[in-house]
């Protein structure tokens, strides 16, 4: 049996039937799964073979040897000699020269047994060791050589004698030395393979350290691109919104350069002015934008209206704390261009223009007091300087309805 990288076994079948019928059948094994059962149903069946011939030398015959044909006939035996027949010594001793040929044979055969079995048994220690060796480096070789699938079927014909089993035996020991160098490739591969996945591992394992970290930085860059863009957006909108306010603002700058540059005219023109009227208001208090006159006579509401018409100017119109805080100062009870002759309870000023805000009425005032005797009603408005006698409503709340018939000091108001 011939071992190498392609093994087929075949099995071998011996017969002792005749000596027509005696050879070798064989029985072809279609694939590598029967490998083992091939060479154990052979070395199986060898030991019995090797007892039968030992036990029926006869018909032992070698697989090898062409059919010698029929045995020859046994011819006629040569009788006893006449020495043999003259007495009965001799028959003895014949009979104990045949029973020690007897026991010779006897014992013959039972050492040709008892060589045969140590045979068969030597053979068969043999055979399992060889088998062992051979399902090791069987296995081994299944382990490391996983992909092979198949592998060429090729079988030699097992002779029956102890040469073609000698044979198989160098062969497996051949075999077995090509698989354990395939081994000691796969090993050495193996060993390749395995450095080179530890370094492969190494790498996987800083490359996912890598990539953690670029997500990680990815992440981060792109919830910071996200707030710059949101940042973006809206800066772009207050930038667009800037634009416009500045466009906007620009066109009140120009405008208001431009009104500016008038204002400015007019300023310098009212400076030429106010010179001029100052020189004219002699007696007269500047308080920003008018000149006010306070007279040093008293009259009533109606005189002393006509005499601020005379001087170009009219009763004083109260429109600001300031100038309520001017009057106040005068601490005298002076008229003021506010009346409510036209429509009781509805005051207006000199100038047409209704009381709305702001108001400064002392206590319960207006009251149009009915009860003065000889009144008709209160509709002419004084400042009604009340602090020395009511230090409780202290200014500004110092407006008083009064009969216009009375006399007053007065004030008199002319815009600049």
């Amino acid at each position: 049996m011939e071992m190498s990288g392609d093994v087929c076994y075949e099995n071998v079948n011996f017969t002792s039937e005749s000596s027509e019928d005696r050879g070798l059948k064989t029985e072809k094994v279609p694939d590598l799964d029967k490998e083992e059962t091939c060479l154990y149903s052979y070395v199986d069946r060898k030991p019995k073979e090797l007892q039968q011939q030992n036990a029926e030398p006869s018909k032992v015959t070698e697989p090898t040897t062409p059919d010698p044909g029929p045995e020859p006939e046994p011819g006629p035996q040569p009788g006893p000699g006449p020495a043999l027949r003259c007495g009965g010594s001799k028959r003895s001793i014949s009979r104990a020269v045949a029973v020690c040929l007897a026991l010779l044979c006897a014992l013959l055969l039972a050492a040709f047994t008892a060589l045969g079995i140590l045979y068969n048994q030597f053979r068969e220690n043999e055979r399992d060791q060889l088998q062992s060796k051979y399902i090791n480096v069987t296995q081994e070789r299944d382990h490391l050589l996983i992909s092979y699938s198949n592998m060429t079927r090729l079988r030699d014909q097992l002779n029956t004698n102890y040469a073609n089993l000698t044979r198989e035996r160098d062969q497996l020991q051949t075999s077995y030395t090509n698989v354990t160098r395939e081994r000691d490739q796969l090993q050495t591969i193996n060993t390749n393979l395995t450095r080179e996945r530890d370094q492969l591992q190494t790498s996987y394992t800083n490359v996912t350290r890598e990539r953690d970290q670029l997500q990680t930085i990815n992440t981060n860059l792109t919830r910071e691109r996200d707030r710059l863009n949101t940042i973006n957006t809206n800066l772009t909108r207050e930038r667009d919104q800037l634009n416009t306010s500045n466009t906007i603002l620009t066109t009140e700058r120009d405008q208001l350069n431009t009104i500016n540059t008038n204002l400015t005219r007019e300023k310098d023109e009212l400076k030429k002015r106010l010179r001029n009227v100052t020189s004219c208001f002699a007696g007269w208090t500047q308080t920003g934008c008018s000149f006010y006159y306070v007279s040093t006579e008293q009259k009533n509401w109606t005189e002393s209206r006509q005499d601020c018409r005379d001087r170009g100017a009219d009763l004083v119109i109260i429109n600001s704390p300031k100038e309520q805080e001017f009057l106040n100062n005068l601490t005298k009870r002076v008229w003021i261009g506010l009346t409510d002759t036209v429509t009781e309870g509805n005051f207006i000023w000199v100038d047409g223009t209704p009381l709305t805000t702001p108001k400064y009425w002392f206590g319960p005032q207006p009251d149009n007091d009915p009860n003065t005797p000889g009144s008709v009603g209160e509709d002419c408005v004084e400042i009604y300087y009340t602090a020395p006698r009511h230090p409780s409503a202290p200014p500004p709340t110092t407006w008083n309805d009064k009969k216009c018939d009375s006399d007053n000091f007065w004030v008199c108001e002319r815009m600049i």
